[in-house]
Formats: C-alpha cells, sequence, structure tokens
C-alpha cells in the first residue's frame, strides 16, 4: 500500500470519537461463567484442571487482556491512516504461503478464528463492502476488498485481535479450550458488531464519504449478508 494521506481523516483509532466497543469487557467479565461450563464438559480431570488453570490467569490479567485487546484492533486503524498494510500475525495469516512452517496446533487454533471470520464476513457483507469502498476514497481510490484482512475493523482483524490476546497469557493453553473460546467470541461480539459497523459508516458519511452511496450500483447481493 502506498503512502496515503489519511492524518486529517476520521478514521477510527486511538484518540478518534469513533469509540463504540466491541462487547469484549462483558465477555471477560463473564469468563467465570464460560470457563466453568467448559470445565463441565472437559474430557477428563486433567483437562478440567487446565481450564481452571486458564480461568486464574484471565481473572488476575483481565486489565491487560483489555488493553491488548483494545491495542490490537487500534493497531489496524493506525496502520491504515499510516499508509501500512501490516499481515495478520497470528498463523492463520500464513496459510497461504507453502514456506511457512506453521505448526500444527497453531494451525488449528488460527483455523476455527478463521472459519468465525468467514461467516462474520458473510453476517455484515453490506457494510464490509460500504466500509471498502468509503475507505477507499480516503485510500485515494485504491480498493482493499471487503474481506481483506488490512480493511481496519474487519472481522478478521478483530479475530485475529482476540487469538493474539488469549496468547498472551502466561501459559500454555489447549487446543480445545481455544477453539471453545473462538465460539464464545463469535457469539458474544461478532453476533453485535452490526452497531460497530454501522456507526464506523455513519462517522463516514458525516464527513461527506460517498453519503449517497448505493449497494446495488457497487455489485453488493442482498443474499451475501446484511
Amino acid at each position: 500500500m502506498s503512502q496515503l494521506d489519511t492524518a486529517a481523516q476520521p478514521v477510527p483509532g486511538r484518540d478518534n470519537e469513533f469509540n463504540a466497543p466491541l462487547p469484549i469487557d462483558e465477555m471477560l467479565a463473564d469468563a467465570n461463567d464460560i470457563v466453568l461450563d467448559l470445565a463441565d464438559r472437559a474430557a477428563t480431570n486433567q483437562e478440567r484442571g487446565h481450564y481452571f488453570e486458564i480461568l486464574h490467569e484471565i481473572l488476575l490479567n483481565q486489565l491487560e487482556l483489555r488493553q491488548a485487546f483494545a491495542g490490537e484492533l487500534a493497531r489496524g486503524f493506525d496502520n491504515f491512516r499510516e499508509g501500512r498494510a501490516e499481515p495478520l500475525r497470528t498463523p492463520v495469516s500464513q496459510l497461504a504461503s507453502a514456506l511457512s512452517l506453521i505448526d500444527q496446533d497453531e494451525y488449528e487454533v488460527s483455523l476455527a478464528y478463521s472459519e468465525v471470520s468467514r461467516r462474520a464476513n458473510a453476517r455484515y457483507g453490506a457494510y464490509l463492502l460500504a466500509l471498502n469502498h468509503r475507505l477507499a476514497v480516503l485510500a485515494g481510490g485504491l480498493t482493499l476488498g471487503e474481506y481483506n484482512p488490512a480493511l481496519p475493523g474487519a472481522p478478521a482483524q478483530v479475530a485475529d485481535a482476540m487469538q493474539t490476546t488469549l496468547g498472551k497469557l502466561p501459559i500454555a493453553i489447549a487446543i480445545r479450550f481455544h477453539s471453545a473460546w473462538a465460539q464464545e467470541f463469535e457469539r458474544r461480539v461478532l453476533l453485535r458488531a452490526s452497531d460497530i459497523y454501522a456507526q464506523f459508516n455513519n462517522l463516514l458519511i458525516g464527513a461527506g464519504i460517498l453519503p449517497n452511496l448505493s449497494l446495488e450500483a457497487i455489485g453488493f447481493q442482498s443474499g451475501r449478508g446484511q
């Protein structure tokens, strides 16, 4: 991506007025119930004990996890404003590279988040298509693609932020827990994201960026998403 002149534009970020949070706070606040439910369904006592260890670390590090997640999201917007196209840092972003050496466990975890992202892409297709075209105006006509993980705030970037954040816990986490957490993240965060994508579009509309954009005119089909 070339250097973009977006410094004065209303792109969400660390200090922008676009402050609608994803409900990550609620998910962390409910961590006790979430993990206890997973522990009840654990196959062995060892697995159950591992889940309790994870719960202890989540409760102990809630503030750090919230800050890390917010920082990961802000990174995508900062990169856009500064004209950088930073790839996702979790292994799912490396799947297309035949030369990448990816640990099988990390691959399976990232695949779970990839599926979560794919479903969110379909669910919010209209919002993402509109964002893609409005942000292209800020990028001098460069269209990232509504499913491109470099699109700030896209489901792929949000899921990557969650996976990266959970990976900051000072404990090895079993694949089964990662996969189950990804499903909870989808249910508690991404399924509630429509208002956030709507607000993002409205922020850009309020700044005069394609206020009369017609989704049909740019190829949106109602069967693709919201």
